[in-house]
Order: C-alpha cells, then structure tokens, then sequence
C-alpha cells in the first residue's frame, strides 16, 4: 500500500473530505488529491501535518507498516 492510499484510507476512516483535509493543512484540494494518487509526493512537512489532523502514526505512512 502506498502513502497516498494510506492517507486516503485515513481520511476516509475520519470522515473528511479532501476539501476539508486540505484546509485543516492548509494546502489545496488539487493536492491532497495528487498525493493520494501518488502523481505527487508530499513533503515531510505535509505528511506530518497530515498525520497531525488524520491522528495516524507517521510510521503508518511509511513502507514499514507493511
């Protein structure tokens, strides 16, 4: 599973929607969903951020939880 899956998994789970995840880390919709998709990788920055909001490990992120 990658990240983006992982964080949209995440986001799911707490009932957020892209919109509202990205203005709780203050990013654009466009990105969350580039992240997602894994068309982009997020910055460390934003994954902790990310992380922070959804109440996940940042080890939940990473190949390691597999």
């Amino acid at each position: 599973m990658t990240i983006g899956e992982r964080m949209r998994d995440a986001r799911k789970a707490k009932g957020l929607t892209q919109a509202t995840l990205a203005e709780k880390v203050r990013l654009k919709r466009n990105t969350i969903a580039n992240y997602e998709t894994n068309n982009i990788e997020p910055s460390k920055r934003s994954v902790l951020d990310i992380c922070a909001v959804l109440g996940i490990c940042l080890l939940y992120t990473s190949d390691a939880a597999d």
